[in-house]
């Protein structure tokens, strides 16, 4: 994940995207409200000082990246 202040926007992977639905349920499972979306559980999973930082980044864009696959390789 990356924070562009400048141009308002988090820069997550795709993956957030594509599994949006698991990470809001998440999300109510923990008592949260569903509309704080993928900026409030992006906070309640993020380390300090990433997760002030965020704090910051409320409403911000979010774009998403192409998750790079190729990581889960496990070529000899």
């Amino acid at each position: 994940m990356l924070i562009d202040h400048e141009a308002g926007r988090l820069i997550l992977s795709n993956i957030f995207k594509m599994y949006r639905g698991d990470f809001i349920a998440e999300l109510r499972a923990q008592g949260q409200p569903a509309s704080g979306g993928l900026h409030l559980y992006l906070k309640t999973i993020a380390p300090e000082p990433l997760a002030r930082e965020l704090q910051e980044a409320t409403n911000y864009d979010i774009e998403f990246r192409e998750f790079d696959w190729s990581v889960n390789d496990t070529g000899p």
